[in-house]
Parts: structure tokens; sequence; C-alpha cells
């Protein structure tokens, strides 16, 4: 998202601001009169204002136009979150994980993290602490702070995925069938169950961070696949995959067999356990939360070796075959390949599927032979090392070789 320049310099100047000495409230009562002018003379919206954390808490302040208490809220508000000299210290020695915090910082960081009157950069470092100390049975922290560090370090892998979506956490989550969720995917971004954050707070269970980096795994596969509509060229669509070429396709291939079902969701559920969204899902998220817990000093050696083993289970799954469709259960392929016109629609939106199918004088769809895709490949010019990794696993993958084409 395009930063604007009005809210940026209003943020930087809030920043300065609140690490000064000596009141500051009716400058502050300024800026909130500013801030509202803003957003009024550019239409800015709620989501865009959270990419400011500075100015999160302005935008809830009410004022009068004269104000004359000098015990004015903001000025209260601010006072009691001061940013200090002493905190940053604070801040430099939580890095190090040996910082025995006192009641009086623990309140202050509290109130940082409530109040987001921090830089994005320190946020996110108190944020982790926190969700650290928790995950050490520690509870110097009370469970709104928790939940709200949970909320901004969610919020931070969003911004790099998808910058405006954000966090929210539910009570009793469902999904329109009324069944109850652990966390879901919205278009604002991720909405988690708020009972597998309480079990984070409670019993260290981290459950709930890993559903938050399964749904966000699902923003990125929507980005990847929202990148590949319409896109012809071979090289562009293996770059634009990110690395994730198979995994796409195969996301894609359920897609026509989703489609094709007489019940889609039915086929979903039926196939959960294989269905390729689902397993990336699971692998990255799984990964994500090694390299999280390693980032925090929490990985143990029995996590990692639990962890990897559970990826281990998934790629397995992720490579199996077979599907159940409309009462049968065959290879996804052959399935596929029955569902002429529905592949082909999905083939017209997804032109990466003309990598693997092919379409005969006849009209009829097959896939391509071994020979074929290496015909395709020859003609690529500069396709560099990830191209040709790609090319190499489509033609041991192919079923075999046409002797016509090989003799042209």
């Amino acid at each position: 998202m395009e930063k604007n320049e009005r809210l940026e310099k209003l943020s930087n100047r809030i920043s300065v601001l609140v690490d000064r000495d000596g009141e500051v409230g009716y400058e502050l009562l300024e800026s909130v009169k500013e801030l509202n002018q803003i957003i009024k003379d550019e239409n800015v919206s709620t989501r865009e204002l959270f990419n400011y954390p500075e100015l999160v808490s302005l935008y809830k302040v009410k004022y009068d136009d004269d104000p004359s208490d000098v015990d004015n809220p903001v000025n209260e508000f601010f006072d009691s979150t001061k940013f200090s000299k002493e905190m940053r210290q604070v801040i430099e020695e939580i890095k190090t994980s040996t910082h025995n915090l006192t009641e009086l910082e623990a309140r202050q960081i509290s109130a940082f993290i409530k109040y987001g009157v921090l830089k994005r950069e320190d946020r996110n470092k108190f944020s982790d602490y926190v969700l650290q100390q928790v995950l050490r049975s520690n509870y110097v922290f009370s469970y709104e702070t928790l939940e709200k560090s949970f909320q901004n370090v969610v919020d931070e892998v969003l911004m790099m995925v998808d910058p405006g979506k954000y966090c929210e956490i539910v009570r009793d989550l469902k999904n329109g069938s009324g069944e109850k969720l652990s966390g879901l995917k919205t278009l604002t971004g991720v909405k988690i169950d708020k009972g597998s954050v309480e079990r984070l707070y409670e019993y260290g269970d981290c459950d709930a961070i890993e559903t938050a980096f399964h749904e966000i795994a699902h923003i990125y596969q929507e980005i990847r696949e929202r990148k590949l509509i319409g896109e012809f060229y071979p090289v562009d669509i293996i770059k634009k995959c990110n690395g994730d070429f198979f995994e796409t396709l195969g996301i894609l291939k359920d897609t026509v067999l989703e489609r094709a079902a007489e019940n889609g969701s039915k086929y979903y559920y039926d196939n959960y356990s294989v269905y390729s969204a689902e397993k990336e899902a699971n692998i990255k998220s799984k990964t994500m939360l090694i390299r999280y817990l390693d980032t925090l000093g929490l990985l143990t050696h029995h996590t990692e070796e639990k962890l990897k083993k559970e990826i281990r289970n998934e790629l397995s799954r992720q490579q199996e075959g077979l599907r159940a469709f409309n009462s049968k259960f065959e290879e996804r392929d052959e399935l596929i390949l029955e569902n002429q016109d529905d592949l082909r629609q999905v083939m017209i939106e997804f032109p990466m599927l003309r990598m693997v199918y092919t379409k005969d004088e006849d009209g009829t769809i097959r896939e391509k032979t071994k020979e074929e895709i290496h015909l395709e490949y020859l003609d690529l010019d500069d396709h560099g090392e990830e191209v040709t990794n790609v090319y190499k696993k489509l033609m041991e993958q192919a079923k075999g070789e046409d002797k016509s084409i090989m003799r042209r």
C-alpha cells in the first residue's frame, strides 16, 4: 500500500513528541485535530491507519475545541505511557533474554502495547518479549497484554504478506455452517478463536500461533494465484510462484475437481487430509513456527524434531494422488482429464495449467509428454536455474514420450 505522506509526517512527529520530557498534552491535542482533518481531506480508511501505530491511539481521542483543563485525558494518557530513555535501555536488555523485568517496567510495557504509542520496531520487540515470557510460564503480564501482543505479532507477518490486513480475536469463532473454528482467513486478514489464545496464555499452547501462520499462508496462496491469472509466459509464471510452482500447480488441480464436483465443499472435506492448499499451509505454518520459536530462543530439540516429523508427514500426504470424487476414488490427474469442460475453463483462467496439459486437434485435453515439455523448455531463452529445475521435474513427472512428436 502506498504511504500517505501527511500521515507519515504526523506519525514521525508523534514518535518524537512522546519521547520528549515535559508536558505535551496540548501539542497532542493539536495533533488529534490534524489527524482528523487528514482523515477527512483524504478519505483515510481505518485499515490504512493501522500502518501508523503511533496514530491509532490518537484516532480514538475525543477533544474540545478550546480545552482548558490541564489534566486533560490526552495529557494524562501520554504522561502514563511516556517512552523514556530508561525504557529504551529496557528494550536493549530485553534482546539478551536475561533482563529481570520490574513490576513498573511490566506496567509500562503493557501500556505501550495497549495504546500503540510505539514505533513499529520497538512495538515488535515488546510484543515478542511478552509472548516469550508467557511461553516460559512467566505471568508478569496480563492476558489482555498477551492478546494485544499476539495481534501485533500476527499483524507484523500480515504486513509483510499483504499490507493493510490485520488480526482479530473472536470468541466462539465459527464458519458459515456453524462449525467451530480455531482460525479463519477473511477479506480483512485473519480471525483467531479467543479460546486458543487463552490456552496460549494459560498453558503455553502454541496452536494459536501456528493457526495464525496457517491462515496467513492461505492469504499468501491467494495473492500468488491472483498474480497468475492471465499470465501466459512460462518464465514469468514460474517466477511469480515464488519457488512454490508445484504447490501452486497442485492447488489448481484441486480447484478443477472442486469446481467439477457435484458438491464442491464435499470434495474439499472428503479430501481434506490430502488437499493441496491445506497441506502447503500446514507445512508453511509449522516451518514459520520453528523459525519464530527460534527467534524467541525457545526452540528446544524435542519441539524442533516433533514439528519436523509433522512436516515430513504433511509432505508425504502432499504427494498423494488419489482423490474421492462423486462417489469415485481415483488418481487426481485421471479425474481431471475426465472433466474436460471444467478443466478447459480453469485453463483459460490460469494458463499455468497449459504447462502440463495440451489440447489435440480434435479438442481433447491431455497431459503433455516428456518430449513436448522438453521442446517447450528448449525454446525458452535465459530461463535460469529456477525455470530449469521446474522443467526438469515436469519432464520427470510426465507419463511417457510421443514418438510421432520426436520424429518431427
